[in-house]
């Protein structure tokens, strides 16, 4: 009952930006494996939709999740 009127659990967090140091962080979360492994898998972030902020590179959570899913289609 504690999720009634709100039935999925990352609907409050989806809209968190995340820093640009911290993503190969997020990207090892999603893909089940530490920090340093993903970033052998993933070098290149480039390519992953983001926004600026006072020189600073920030990506949405919901953004970073499609991205590797899309990135992870292709393979």
């Amino acid at each position: 009952m504690k999720n009634f009127k709100s039935p999925d659990p990352h609907e409050h967090t989806d809209h968190i930006l995340i820093k640009e140091k911290d993503l190969h962080f997020y990207i090892g979360y999603y893909l089940g494996v530490t920090k340093e492994e993903a970033k052998q898998i993933v070098p290149d972030t480039s390519d992953i939709p983001h926004i600026t902020r006072n020189g600073k590179r920030y990506v949405q959570k919901t953004a970073l999740r499609e991205w590797l899913t899309s990135m992870l289609e292709k393979e």
